[in-house]
């Protein structure tokens, strides 16, 4: 293979990717809803200065836990992060990896090194020059055992990180890989902050990025203002001149917020959206990557037991799931996002066997378990998200008609974060966010080295997860994450659900917003406001 060159004036990577996705990552296309900008990653050719005005109030369901972009693990702080930092990649309105903070990168040919032209004049919030030292910094302190970041596996197999000069930085592999492009442009393990940041401030509460964004006021539970960043590399962007974040956790407060005109954007189930249509809000809806899912911790006996995880599994219904807390807004789904480029696995791998009783009383009973004997399990949740609530209770009630008794514990949403990175639960009803590539949708997780995985080892997974890393071939690397998907359907070590169908109000004030997959809100930099 020829080594591949991007330069940020092609806004591609030079015709290898298709227009809905990256054939060597997966990377899915945006939706868009509205009328769409050009691109939702900021051209370098010179663009106009932006007349930045007006005031954009949105909402958010969930509070940042967190402001470290290497650290947290939860979905609320990355809408946050995603206006503040930046990372070498992004993506654009197709959902294809373009330049951010690399202008251009080369990759060799056995996919063992991916060299990085950085954009000469980008400056940090603090008005410091960002150069490839701080590129180093901050990918090394996310490879870190120390820093425990979640989702350091996103970035491969990584042997070392080094900066050539100035403006170039290498990042070689222990053996070939093939995803760092997009891992990068999500942004969960590769935000780029100052050489030394992390040590000399609090990063969990103080920001210092390069993004549209500065933060100028964060108050836990309740808001996050942001004002332009004035000194932006793209000098078109963002074209609004504040972004102000406000937490409203229940629905109904951002139902009524929405119609009092107190905010012009909210994310809203499928049973407020009508609602909101009727009331003349635009409701745009659109698939996205929000996967819900429960988790087993395979650490805690009997669910180290496959027959008993079995079970458990056939014991739910899944469209029963979909209809009572998705409002069936959402389609079945295996460990990889339904609707992920072609990653994902078609309905008719699916399990459809779920909900019957009667077979998951028996696999008990040849289990050793039963009325004399009988399984007691925690399920952690969180009120933070209705669904989570939902789900818990459906879990609680089906396992109940097999004997199965079942307490659910309703945590605060960050000591839900907690418990879940400290492995403290049992039974852990959640979800997944946008996965860049299918090896970060599975390594962290079901792979003995992932940094989220709780008790699952099966040899030919791991070999699969391997062999797929590295395999040039997109339809055989195609073939090896299936097969470890339909493997991972039958050891339960998850119980997936479904992909939501995303429902987001937007008021007529608001001008070029489009829906993303990744149910990020990167196109506020793009947006205009009345």
């Amino acid at each position: 293979m020829a080594p591949t060159t991007l330069f940020a004036a092609c806004g591609s990577d030079g015709g290898e990717q298709s227009a809905t996705t990256d054939p060597s990552t997966g990377m899915p296309t945006a939706v868009e809803s509205t009328a769409a900008p050009d691109t939702q990653a900021p051209t370098s050719t010179g663009p106009a200065v932006a007349e930045r005005s007006g005031t954009l109030p949105a909402a958010l369901d969930a509070a940042p836990v967190s402001l470290d972009p290497h650290t947290n693990s939860n979905f609320s702080s990355l809408q946050v992060l995603d206006h503040i930092y930046e990372s070498l990649t992004t993506v654009d309105a197709n959902g294809d990896v373009a330049p951010a903070l690399a202008a251009s990168w080369e990759i060799n040919a056995d996919a063992t090194e991916d060299t990085f032209t950085l954009r000469e004049g980008v400056m940090f919030h603090d008005g410091s020059t960002f150069d490839a030292e701080d590129v180093v910094y901050s990918l090394n302190r996310v490879l870190n055992p120390d820093t425990a970041a979640p989702f350091v596996g996103w970035l491969g197999p990584v042997k070392e990180v080094v900066a050539d000069d100035d403006l170039t930085v290498r990042v070689s592999y222990n053996s070939p890989f093939s995803g760092l492009l997009s891992s990068l442009a999500a942004r969960r393990a590769s935000a780029i902050m100052p050489s030394g940041f992390a040590e000399a401030n609090a990063p969990t509460k103080v920001t210092i990025g390069t993004g549209p964004f500065v933060l100028r006021e964060y108050v836990p539970d309740d808001r996050v203002i942001l004002d332009a960043n004035e000194s932006y590399w793209d000098p078109a962007l963002p074209k609004i001149s504040e972004l102000q974040l406000k937490v409203l956790v229940e629905e109904s407060a951002r139902v009524a917020a929405l119609q009092a005109g107190q905010v012009d954007f909210a994310s809203v189930s499928a049973q407020s959206a009508s609602s909101l249509e009727s009331g003349g809000l635009n409701v745009l809806r659109s698939p996205t990557a929000w996967l819900g899912l429960t988790i087993f911790n395979l650490n805690v006996a009997p669910l180290d037991d496959p027959k008993v995880r079995e079970a458990l599994r056939l014991a739910i219904s899944v469209p029963e799931v979909i209809e009572k807390a998705g409002f069936g807004a959402g389609v079945q789904s295996g460990p990889i996002a339904t609707g992920f480029g072609n990653w994902y696995l078609e309905a008719a791998d699916l399990p459809t066997d779920g909900g019957d009783k009667e077979a998951a009383q028996r696999l008990l009973e040849e289990a050793g378990y039963g009325a004399s004997n009988p399984i007691s399990l925690k399920i952690t949740t969180s009120p933070e998200y209705s669904e989570f609530t939902a789900i818990a209770q459906i879990l609680q009630e089906s396992w109940r008609q097999i004997v199965v008794e079942s307490e659910i514990d309703s945590l605060e949403f960050s000591t839900y974060v907690d418990t879940y990175k400290a492995g403290e639960f049992e039974v852990f009803v959640g979800a997944h966010s946008f996965r860049p590539n299918p090896q970060a949708a599975l390594f962290p997780y079901f792979h003995p080295d992932g940094t989220q995985n709780y008790g699952y080892e099966n040899p030919e997974v791991t070999r699969l997860i391997d062999t797929a890393a590295g395999e040039p071939d997109e339809a055989r690397r195609e073939e090896l994450y299936k097969e470890a998907q339909k493997l991972l359907l039958m050891d339960s070590p998850y119980l997936w659900f479904y992909a939501r169908l995303g429902h987001e109000a937007v008021s007529d004030r608001v001008k070029g917003y489009t829906s993303a997959f990744n149910g990020l809100q990167t196109a506020f930099r793009f947006v205009s406001v009345d």
